[in-house]
């Protein structure tokens, strides 16, 4: 395999035949064309092209013709050399959009500028910014649809210059999804006149898209008088979804009774903090999204939701749950995060069929032992809370794949956490552990472990066990020496172990572990240290010359 570095982010690799293009290490994609074959004849007509993507576009149509040719037959390696020798002209020419075709500058400079790349983000934003405002309605199309115009690029002011001299109203002379669709996003800009556009269209639009307008929430954009007006001209009965905002209504709207078939609900904008009884009566909704509302507590009525699946109560003010939520028996996904819960609200463990549990940023001191009766349980998230123990019976959520406990108080793990078998991802971070129980070998499918921030002073052998292992960190502890069944975990791809007494680069040496980021930054710094504390050690593990420094 060739390999040919450009900058310290970009290198081309020939694998198998084949140009690939690798950014930050990571394959992107591959290199098709490489040769335009231009005859003499044509070079007149192309000393005024602007760019390769003008060459191009001429080129299709002028060797129309010749598109029946035989094209030339070039070997792998001088195809290689000759993408090679492109990219790497694009690049010290700073990245000048006359020497790469858009298809591929344009997704490689929005990679580039992602990652940091200064001189790419600049080139990026001139070259989005001049085709946005020169190009035709279909460039400003595409370029809206692929991302290119993101606020992650430019500020608000940018984006407010970038707009200041288009007629929005082209967009309408699309098709009328189409339009609409972007004239909202624009509108997510912060391109404020946009909105008096899209209200108009959708007044028009009343009778011929009402499944769009509601799924595509552009009723938000409507006054309480103009919503009510839209629903009494239509069947209700064939809608599934709706979100409302509610923002500048007084009360509940009663016209949202008559969707008698409706499966999801996203309410949002209530001022009162209340939650309507009403709702309780749409006995057909699977889905309810109720977060950020200022809520305080639910009636008793919402038992009445038995065919809830999925309910949303993130962002509120919740203290507390009603019994009647355990009457909620199909339920499977529960979002409690972001509330003010202190206790662990007991009635939800009657929910045996829950899958997902959400419950982190709340003040909960302690999770009850009945939660052992949730034993469906996939996913638990109840990190940033204030527990600092757990409860045995955590052992008996035999299904449990997902475990995010961190952010907490905890001191100890007890060693029933070993009978969570199918647990893949565990996450103990910024709690104050002293140590791991030995059972803990028993998660033969972990996949990811995070017990970084906290006060482990050693790692159980029993951790090489963990041979499915992917992810590990353990920096910021106060490890000092790895057991030697480490080097057992095959599968790892990423191990931190920086900010402990320890000095990983020994470890990275000693079990040949996948070095970090930090550490590769920072390896004189680890070396002249390892050199220094134990030099007989430095001596007999840079023997090898793999392994040399």
């Amino acid at each position: 395999m060739k390999s040919f570095p450009i900058n310290q982010y970009l290198t081309l690799k020939l694998e198998n035949g084949s140009t690939f293009i690798y950014v930050d290490n990571k394959k992107f994609t591959q290199c098709f064309y490489l040769l335009l074959e231009i005859h003499k004849d044509q070079l007149s007509s192309l000393e005024e092209a602007n760019s390769i993507d003008e060459v191009a576009e001429y080129l299709d149509h002028s060797m129309e013709p010749l598109v029946k040719k035989e094209q030339p037959n070039i070997a792998p390696e001088v195809e290689f050399w000759g993408h090679c020798s492109n990219l790497q002209a694009w690049v010290e020419n700073d990245y000048d959009p006359r020497f790469l075709h858009s298809n591929l500058s344009f997704p490689l400079l929005k990679e580039l500028t992602e990652l940091g790349d200064p001189k790419a983000k600049k080139v990026f934003k001139e070259v989005i910014a001049q085709r946005f405002q020169e190009g035709a309605l279909n460039t400003r199309v595409y370029l809206l649809k692929q991302g290119y115009i993101e606020q992650t690029l430019f500020t608000k002011d940018e984006l407010g210059l970038l707009f200041e001299e288009l007629d929005l109203k082209e967009f309408l002379n699309l098709e009328v999804k189409e339009g609409l669709s972007l004239l909202l996003k624009i509108l997510s800009f912060g391109i404020t006149y946009s909105r008096e556009i899209l209200h108009n269209e959708i007044i028009n639009l009343f009778d011929k898209y009402p499944k769009f307008l509601i799924e595509k929430s552009l009723l938000t954009l409507l006054t309480p008088h103009e919503i009510e007006k839209f629903f009494s001209r239509i069947d209700t009965s064939e809608f599934r979804w709706l979100q409302m905002d509610l923002t500048y209504f007084d009360s509940f709207p009663d016209y949202l009774l008559r969707f008698s078939n409706l499966e999801t609900l996203s309410y949002g904008g209530v001022r009162k903090g209340k939650f309507p009884e009403e709702l309780c009566k749409l006995t057909t909704l699977r889905r309810l999204e109720y977060s950020y509302n200022n809520l305080r507590e639910l009636p008793e009525d919402i038992g009445n939701l038995t065919h809830l699946r999925e309910l949303n109560l993130s962002g509120n003010k919740l203290t507390e749950l009603p019994k009647s939520i355990g009457k909620l028996i199909q339920l499977e996904k529960l979002h409690l995060d972001y509330n003010n819960f202190k206790v662990f609200p007991e009635p939800i463990t009657e929910l045996q069929n829950l899958k997902e549990l959400e419950i982190y940023n709340n003040e909960i001191k302690s999770i009850p032992e009945s939660i052992e009766n949730m034993t469906n349980l996939r996913r638990l998230f109840i990190s940033e809370n204030n527990l600092a123990m757990l409860p045995e019976s955590i052992g008996n959520l035999k299904k449990l794949k997902d475990l995010d406990l961190s952010y907490n108080k905890l001191e100890s793990i007890p060693e029933s956490l070993g009978d969570l078998r199918n647990l893949q991802d565990l996450d103990l971070c910024n709690n104050k552990l002293k140590k791991l129980p030995e059972s803990i070998k028993n998660l033969s499918k972990l996949e990811y472990l995070l017990l970084m921030e906290n006060n482990l002073i050693k790692i159980p052998e029993s951790m090489g066990n963990l041979t499915k292992l992917k992810f590990l960190t353990l920096r910021n502890n106060n490890i000092t020496t790895l057991p030697d069944s480490i080097k057992n975990l095959l599968n790892l791809e990423q191990i931190h172990l920086y900010d402990n007494p320890l000095n990983p680069y020994e470890y990275y040496l000693r079990y040949d572990l996948p070095i970090s980021e930090h550490i590769m930054k920072n390896k004189e710094y680890y070396i002249e240290r390892l050199k220094k504390e134990n030099p007989s050690t430095y001596v007999s593990l840079t023997k090898n010359e793999k392994l040399h420094p």
